[in-house]
């Protein structure tokens, strides 16, 4: 008995912050995005077009994460969190609910623009997508923002280097690096101006120019 109980004191007890496992999110999928880039939407997975997945962190209303304080000293701390759903998230989605642009769940580590694993997985998605018979041999603006914190002109190069690593990344993986053009606005184009801190104005946006 002394055995069983000192097994559930041991299972009960807080794991450490790099062994906890990361709260879950969603990601859009590949018809999402053919959907909003094309406006085509018959063959878009409208009932379940965000798929669940592991959180690793980046930038974009279009996924929910429910998050927790991490311990200092964690991985955690260093990847930036997505914006929570809120009942002005509607509004700002809104302003891009429009044929031929897509905010991306594309996600980096902080302060750099090194795709997360799951920033990674959520470009191939996009890849996937530009493949698709609606949106084949078109063309497209990758453009990066940042939110109003922080300096201006560091915000603007910081958001054209993680434009430029989509880009990038996504011609390593079979895109035609003619179709894609990066862009950095920094703080510009703000998507929830009521909080221009706000994790929401911190995104990657593909927009299609043909």
């Amino acid at each position: 008995m002394t055995r069983y109980l000192l097994a559930a004191t041991v299972a009960l007890l807080p794991l450490p912050a790099f062994a906890q496992a990361a709260p879950a999110a969603l990601e859009k999928s590949s018809d999402q995005i053919v959907c909003e880039l094309s406006g085509d939407c018959g063959q878009a997975d409208t009932a379940g077009t965000e798929q669940p997945r592991p959180e690793n962190r980046g930038f974009s209303i279009a996924r929910r994460v429910a998050t927790a304080a991490p311990a200092t000293g964690s991985r955690e701390r260093l990847i930036e969190r997505p914006v929570t759903k809120s009942a002005d998230a509607g509004k700002m989605t809104a302003k891009l609910a429009t044929a031929g642009r897509s905010n991306a769940a594309i996600t980096f580590i902080t302060g750099s623009a090194e795709l997360t694993g799951d920033g990674k997985r959520q470009a191939l998605q996009f890849l996937t997508a530009i493949k698709a018979p609606q949106l084949s041999g078109k063309r497209f603006d990758v453009n990066g923002y940042t939110d109003a914190s922080g300096n201006p002109a560091t915000n603007r190069a910081l958001s054209q280097k993680r434009a430029q690593a989509v880009v990038d990344f996504l011609v390593s993986n079979g895109a035609n690096r003619g179709q894609l053009a990066a862009h950095g606005y920094g703080s510009d184009k703000l998507l929830d101006t009521s909080n221009p801190a706000s994790a929401a104005n911190r995104r990657v946006e593909f927009v299609k120019v043909n």
